[in-house]
């Protein structure tokens, strides 16, 4: 074996070994996983401008760039993976109701609170310490007349009771995002904080383990999970609509951010009692799983990105059960099905020593891939692609989503283009056919395209989507070739875009 090569075969030993400190922290059903290893190497160019989910801003790694993830402590040569985890089926299905029940209290209670008190209800109420419960006093001024006694703070501290009982009651799920991999600096984050804070666009306030803890805000789930494990760090993001708890854990670093997709600003002073009474819950979901995932394609073999579209649709639809809290009560409960898909789950992979230019995607299918697969004769693919039995015009870009929500995939281009861009297949052979004959070779089921230069660059013959004008142009100013083959039971189709 070439020097060369044995330094590659110790890199990948060396990458085998890390995946154990980051897929074990991954469950099984996560609905986006996003692998890379970190360094000094700059992002593929195959996976850069993909329309992807993003990761927030807020678990500090940008874009899982290696360059970012080794300054934040995570070892060199290591894989690092981010995870969206999937919320279980009594979230998704319970959301709407349990939030709208705790939002239509709220309201009950400040209109309880301000016929009781009269007049100087919300001055009554500031000096019984619970003005944040009684809605009507979210913009009331002081009245100088206004003089709270005893007997009035005591009552109102009485009538807020009942919100308190439903608050303690009362679910909120929260969008839960993972980071997780070998660290071999510990404590480095921590000291790195000041550094590291500019890459979240929002506000942050930083709690670090052993320090005191003041009494505002979000102190109670703040003080719970800085008590958790591990714990190095708490990070209160976005005025308490998110936490980012930082934890080193037997050689890993794990990164865990709990978020609420969207709040309306006069809900915004609720959420600390919200925390307060789910603190334990939060607290419980820092827990490794008891399964790990696994990905489909080997760490070993490079950088990539998976994602899974009924666990995708499950984070949408919590988002729709979120919705009360953004101020839009009459969102739909169920996202629209549009199409039955043929592609259950997709995975990406630019693979290492291939200086980040080939790309393999996986394709897991669904019931009807399935089907769609097993009817595909061994025929040759030219000049029949009709026979593909895919639609010969390319699909429309998505109508708008269903409400203005921060959803994932709903009606993105990572649903029209990623999930969904095999149906537009036969649609693209035959027009790079009719602009390159003899660009379509193999067959039916196992396909050899040839993209000549420039032919799927913006302005080439075969233009791209919108979406993918920026990724096209670092990939079509060469000559690729793209080939697809099925796995034996036809479950998977798997293509291969390389230089070439």
């Amino acid at each position: 074996m070439s020097w060369a090569g044995a330094a590659l075969a110790g890199a990948l030993g060396l990458a085998a070994c890390g995946g154990e400190l980051a897929t074990p922290w991954v469950p099984p059903d996560a609905a986006m996983v996003r692998c890379t290893t970190a360094g000094r190497d700059r992002m593929p160019p195959v996976l850069l401008e993909l329309p992807v989910p993003p990761i927030p801003t807020g678990l500090l790694v940008r874009q899982l760039d290696p360059m970012a993830l080794n300054d934040m402590g995570y070892e060199r040569e290591q894989p690092v993976c981010a995870a969206l985890l999937r919320p279980s089926d009594a979230e998704v299905e319970g959301a709407r109701d349990s939030i709208t029940a705790l939002l239509t209290a709220y309201r009950e209670t400040g209109t309880t609170v301000s016929s009781s008190l009269g007049a100087c209800a919300c001055d009554v109420a500031r000096a019984a310490d619970v003005v944040d419960l009684v809605a009507p006093c979210l913009d009331e001024p002081h009245r100088p007349a206004c003089d709270p006694s005893p007997s009035q703070i005591e009552r109102a501290r009485e009538l807020v009771e009942p919100l308190r009982e439903t608050l303690a009651a009362t679910p909120v799920p929260r969008l839960h995002w993972r980071v997780a991999g070998r660290s071999d600096r510990p404590g480095w984050i921590a000291r790195r904080l000041p550094e590291l804070l500019p890459r979240h666009a929002g506000g942050v306030t930083v709690y670090l383990a052993g320090q005191a803890v003041p009494s505002r805000h979000n102190h109670v789930l703040v003080r719970r999970l800085l008590d958790a494990p591990g714990v190095s760090a708490v990070l209160r993001l976005d005025g308490g609509r998110a936490m980012l708890v930082i934890r080193e854990l037997d050689g890993a670093l794990v990164l865990d951010l709990f978020s609420l997709p969207a709040v309306d600003g006069r809900l915004v002073p609720l959420l600390p009692f919200i925390d307060e009474a789910g603190a334990e819950d939060l607290a419980a979901r820092l827990a490794r799983p008891a399964a790990a995932w696994s990905p489909p394609l080997p760490l070993t073999e490079g950088n990539l990105v998976h994602l899974d579209r009924p666990a995708l649709r499950a984070v949408d639809t919590l988002m729709l059960g979120l919705a009360p809290l953004a101020g839009l009560p009459d969102a739909p409960r169920t996202l629209p099905s549009d199409a039955v898909p043929l592609v259950d789950a997709v995975t990406l992979q630019a693979r290492f020593g291939t200086e980040g230019k080939v790309l393999r995607a996986r394709l897991g299918l669904s019931d009807a891939g399935q089907q769609w697969a097993q009817s595909l004769p061994a025929e040759l693919l030219a000049p029949g692609v009709d026979q593909l039995g895919l639609p010969l015009e390319l699909p429309p870009a998505p109508p708008p989503a269903v409400v203005e929500l921060p959803f994932v995939i709903h009606r993105s281009a990572t649903e029209w283009l990623v999930l969904d861009g095999i149906s537009g297949a036969a649609a693209f052979m035959r027009r790079l056919e009719m602009q390159h004959p003899g660009a379509l070779a193999g067959t039916l089921d196992a396909w050899e395209l040839a993209l000549p230069p420039g032919a799927i660059a913006p302005g080439g013959t075969v233009p791209p989507a919108q979406p993918l004008r920026e990724w096209a142009e670092r990939i079509g100013a060469e000559r690729y070739q793209l080939r697809s083959s099925f796995d034996p039971a036809r479950t998977t189709l798997e293509l291969v875009l390389e230089p070439g």
